[in-house]
């Protein structure tokens, strides 16, 4: 494609006046199709890169470093401190999305934002254990608000449903991109011995400046469709946000989204304790199926496109099964691991992407905080109860195995539930 607008170009210098023309109109058209999408999606590419340093990797090995010379228990602290953040951001969405409706999303977003890179930012360069918890505390939940926020807008930017699968998808590829270029910026440090802090330092304003993209896109949609901003109802009404599902759908919602919060939290676990494959292996692995999960997502929202969004759930979910179940029985080394890994980089991203996507056009646009708020409860309630089921089936047979065997049995619940939700049900 590029090399044919590319000699385009060159021959427009020499050919008629109608070649010209061509020209111009493809590469308009071309910038006017891509450029909401990219706005969109700059906040999905910074988002990953934050998750990564913030909640998976880096802070939590300066915060436990921290907490080794104090009386805290390492490893209990930070798992009580993801545990209390995702419940204050599970119970809180609905409120504040209702809320942002009403006085404008992009401004409650864009404060979201700025809380979770500046005050990451300021918390990791101090040494004291309090203010590492505390600021933890708060800009994790900021950020954590400012995702659901971030879904909620996916209705105000397309309208259609086919086009909101395709937004959906395209922008949980990039987002991808986005995870494996932060990890690539952070081994580049690491090499040249930059200190952690100063990393996380980078890395927060680096979401920050990524993120200025979708902050200036969605302040434009917003004043453009005239979205009214006006607080005119009260607090009590904005203390009782309601539910744009039955509550059995959002159920189902919640089941798949525990099925992939489950197998993305512990496959790397299992492939160390099982399958005995060292660490900086696992990583590279996990690195190369976030980078071709990238166009993966985004094909896989085109198929979406023509055989219907419940089908290309059931087919990420048969997917998923049959990874799970060959990894349990039949991988035993990296030749058996690494076509397993392709398999998943194909429907790590597509089933939660799609999932969203179809949240979302079951929203009114004028209700889609408070809607897309409901979302979060399930899809951020599966990142406490998933890890915590994985936990107790490992504690009671002391070995992880059992655990995924639990998590094939999800998938097949999830596959068996998906098909209810194409039952017709109106918006707010």
């Amino acid at each position: 494609m590029i090399f044919f607008i590319y000699r385009g170009v060159i021959r427009s210098f020499f050919a008629p006046g109608i070649a010209k023309k061509f020209i111009y109109i493809t590469l308009i058209k071309m910038n006017t199709t891509t450029k909401k999408y990219l706005a969109f999606a700059s906040y999905d590419f910074s988002n990953s890169g934050y998750v990564i340093m913030f909640q998976s990797f880096l802070f939590p090995v300066v915060l436990t470093s921290v907490l080794a010379s104090t009386s805290f228990d390492a490893n209990k602290t930070w798992a009580w401190l993801v545990m209390a953040s995702s419940i204050i951001s599970v119970v809180g969405a609905p409120f504040l999305g209702k809320l942002a409706d009403k006085i404008g999303k992009w401004k409650v977003f864009s404060l979201m934002v700025a809380l979770a890179g500046l005050l990451a930012a300021l918390t990791i360069n101090s040494l004291s254990a309090w203010i590492l918890i505390i600021g933890f505390l708060i800009f994790n939940t900021a950020f954590e608000f400012s995702q659901s926020l971030y879904d909620s807008f996916l209705r105000n930017v397309e309208q259609d449903e086919k086009a909101t699968t395709s937004l959906s998808t395209f922008a949980w590829g990039v987002g991808y991109l986005g995870g494996a270029i932060f990890s690539i910026i952070y081994l580049f440090m690491q090499k040249n011995d930059i200190s952690n802090s100063l990393m996380l330092t980078i890395f927060a304003f680096l979401f920050l400046v990524l993120s200025i993209p979708a902050i200036i896109s969605f302040k434009k949609i917003e004043r453009e469709k005239k979205i009214d901003i006006e607080l005119d109802e009260n607090l009590k009404d904005i203390l009782h946000p309601k539910n744009p599902v039955p509550w059995v759908h959002l159920f189902i919602y919640w089941v798949i989204a525990d099925c992939v919060a489950a197998a993305v939290y512990f496959l790397p676990l299992y492939l160390q304790q099982e399958l005995k494959i060292e660490i900086k292996t696992v990583g590279m692995l996990l690195l190369g199926a976030q980078v071709l999960a990238f166009p993966a997502t985004i094909f896989m929202g085109k198929v979406a496109n023509k055989i219907g969004r419940i089908r290309t759930i059931k087919i990420s979910l048969l997917i998923w099964g049959l990874s799970l179940f060959l990894l349990l029985l039949f991988a035993k080394g990296i030749k058996d691991i690494i076509p397993i890994m392709i398999m998943v980089s194909f429907v790590i991203g597509t089933t939660q992407s799609i999932l969203r996507a179809h949240f979302a056009t079951r929203v009114s646009v004028d209700k889609s905080g408070e809607g897309l708020g409901f979302y979060a409860v399930a899809q951020k309630s599966a990142s406490i109860i998933s890890p915590a089921l994985i936990i107790l089936v490992t504690t009671i047979t002391n070995s992880i195995k059992p655990a995924f065997v639990v998590l094939l049995l999800l998938v097949t619940i999830g596959f068996l539930l998906a098909p209810q939700l194409n039952k017709k049900q109106l918006v707010q």
